[in-house]
């Protein structure tokens, strides 16, 4: 079914406010009488499937900010996905495609009697409208970290995608999987998922399945880039002196000092590896940063305590009699793999419960010793710390796997950048591709996703409503004339197996152009604009939508507005000053506001201003001319062209010798 109606008492900045989806009902609600009416055929006539074969509609809300653009989203959120006891009295009207018939949904609202012609019209009671529920898939995007979506989880089972959700929903996922602990950092979490939801979409469709011609070019390959660990070993060195009472070196009868790297036994653990990478062939440094990263991360996980009284001083004396140092000709990774062997067991042997904790560290280490050489990649030819993953069917599992292990060992120090070369555009439609690809069900042999959408209870959905907030922000306007077509592409690639209802918001006369009137809702200042005439949206002049659905008092910029309507007063007065019997008295004030209005008028854009202001200035030139002057011009004219060729280049040679005198 399809949300085309939604009538709410108080939400927000709204009273008594009823709000249409489709083009063809339009419903009348009198509280006073509890009568609903509902007019066919007030729209115009929309063909079947005219937005494509699975979205059954499309809508745009706009409106000027503060309007109440996003407070409709989130008041059908509420309404339709949460709980009903919060939420305030309000009607929802659906169409049921197949039965042709529309089904009306009324909480803490009476409706006394229906008045319909030309389709059947029902009401649902609570069983039914729940079951609808159940059936469809709400999904929520906003590109903008907003605190509300940070800190308020969505009503109901609300599937999130906005900024502030996705990144409090990935935080708490990995503290639940124990990929990541309480305190790793959210931004870093989330931008890493990013990455991997990116990943997913992009190895989910084979060569050809997915146009991604219209997309960009520039996503075969990922690059990566292994942060530098210096400061992070002397932050851990630091800490640990700060957390453990310095140990006497024995026979010295000294105090050892752990910060003063390597010339100590933690120095020496610290750098166990990292002063090995001048004689490391280039093209295989970046398996030995990665190797040096793990081994300071696992130290930190298993040795520096989180507060005062959590002292892990057993664990660093553990990971202490497990150090040997590296021989000659040693291979690095196994040479880490074993000292994480011995630590583990040196920690079984205490006792410790932190022994668990090297074992994320020791899988990477052993995948890198038998995969690393098979993963399909470039290394940079300056600097070996920067490498670029191919995006091919070759690389698609074994990346998954090293993406996979990264998750699970960085968080004690994140030391991989990931970057696709994308401007912020580019990023941001990528980023919104993966993010509704990630609501498709993973496959059952846990591979990627399968093409299916199911609810909270793991039940297939039939319908999906998809609700969009600042569609438009951050693209190009050249992308912006490209995106509802992208969007609608996307949907019907992604969701195959579910009918799609999308409602966006948008400041873009660009994303009008694509729409019918009729699906278009006008919001200003906290009320539904939309029954007052509008011009036609569907391929209209972007001008025209300027004006008409953003409610544009200016035609133009503010600042540059203010200039022209000083420009234009001053010509104003300047030519009525010199329609003065007398203007022989020209000040060079005058002329010089002149000059200035000449500039202005030279840069204006809009022709009609600036012929009108080219007009005002010839008439003050011409009104300025002192009579010797305009005799001098009346001289000038009556010349033949060679007396006005010396006469000039006479002109030119007094002035020269005026200058050099």
């Amino acid at each position: 079914m399809e949300l085309v109606f939604l009538w709410v008492k108080r939400y927000g900045c709204f009273k008594e406010t009823g709000f249409h989806f489709h083009n063809t009902y339009q419903f009348e609600y009198d509280l006073e009488s509890s009568g609903l009416r509902v007019v066919t055929g007030m729209g115009t006539y929309k063909p079947k499937d005219f937005f494509g074969e699975n979205i059954s509609n499309l809508s745009v809300i706009v409106g000027d900010n503060g309007a109440g653009k996003t407070t409709v989203l989130r008041l059908i959120l509420d309404c339709l996905a949460g709980d009903e006891a919060n939420v305030s009295p309000f009607i929802a009207g659906f169409f049921a495609q197949d039965e042709q018939e529309l089904r009306i949904y009324n909480h803490e609202l009476q409706i006394r009697n229906i008045e319909s012609k030309g389709i059947r019209t029902v009401l649902m009671d609570k069983i039914a409208f729940e079951e609808w529920m159940e059936s469809t898939k709400f999904i929520y995007v906003n590109n903008v970290l907003d605190i509300q979506d940070y800190s308020y989880k969505k009503p109901g089972y609300t599937h999130d995608l906005s900024v502030g959700g996705l990144m409090r929903r990935d935080h708490s996922s990995g503290v639940e999987n124990r990929h990541i602990r309480h305190d790793a950092n959210p931004i870093i979490h989330f931008s890493n998922n990013e990455v991997y939801r990116q990943i997913d979409f992009l190895y989910h469709y084979k060569q050809g399945e997915l146009d991604t011609e219209f997309l960009f070019k520039m996503v075969n390959s990922l690059q990566v880039e292994i942060t530098d660990n210096d400061w992070n070993r002397r932050y851990l060195a630091q800490s640990i002196e700060k957390y453990y009472p310095q140990k006497e070196k024995p026979g010295t009868g000294s105090l050892t000092n752990f910060s003063g790297m390597p010339e100590n036994e933690v120095g020496q653990l610290l750098t166990m590896i990292s002063g090995s990478f001048t004689t490391i062939r280039h093209n295989n440094l970046w398996k030995v940063l990665i190797a040096d990263h793990l081994l300071i991360n696992a130290i930190k996980d298993t040795a520096e305590p989180v507060t005062t009284s959590d002292n892990r001083q057993r664990e660093l004396e553990c990971l202490l009699k497990a150090y040997l140092p590296l021989s000659a000709n040693e291979d690095i990774l196994t040479y880490c793999r074993d000292y994480l062997v011995r630590a583990e067991i040196e920690l079984d042997k205490e006792g410790s419960v932190f022994a668990e904790r090297l074992v994320p560290y020791r899988a990477f280490v052993e995948w890198m010793e038998v995969e690393s050489r098979a993963l399909d990649l470039e290394i940079d030819a300056a600097s070996a710390s920067i490498i670029r993953i191919m995006l091919n069917d070759h690389n698609k599992e074994r990346f998954r796997v090293f993406f996979d292990h990264y998750n699970r060992t960085c968080y004690p120090f994140y030391f991989l950048n990931f970057s696709w070369g994308l401007s912020t555009g580019q990023s941001n439609l990528l980023s919104l591709y993966s993010r509704l690809h990630s609501v498709l069900k993973p496959a059952n042999d846990g591979g990627g996703r399968s093409d299916k959408v199911v609810n909270h209870l793991n039940k297939p959905c039939t319908g999906i409503l998809l609700l969009i907030d600042e569609a438009d922000l951050s693209f190009h306007p050249k992308w912006q004339v490209q995106y509802i077509s992208r969007l609608l592409y996307m949907l019907r690639t992604i969701y195959k197996s579910a009918k799609v209802q999308v409602i966006l918001t948008s400041h873009s006369p660009m994303l009008l152009s694509d729409v019918p009137k009729s699906n278009v809702m006008y919001l200003q200042e906290g009320t539904n604009d939309s029954a007052n005439n509008h011009a036609e949206t569907f391929g209209q002049n972007i001008y025209t939508l300027f004006n008409d659905a953003f409610f544009m008092d200016l035609k133009v910029g503010e600042f540059a507005n203010g200039v022209i309507q000083s420009v234009g007063n001053g010509l104003n007065e300047l030519v009525q000053s010199a329609m003065l019997p007398d203007v022989s008295d020209v000040r060079s004030e005058q002329f010089a506001l002149l000059e200035h209005y000449e500039y202005i008028t030279g840069i204006i854009g809009e022709p009609v201003i600036r012929k009108a202001f080219e007009t005002k200035l010839q008439r003050l030139k011409e009104a300025y001319r002192t009579e010797k002057l305009k005799s001098a011009i009346s001289l000038y004219e009556e010349l033949s062209q060679e007396d006005r060729d010396r006469l000039i280049d006479y002109i030119i040679k007094d002035n020269e010798k005026d200058r050099d005198q």
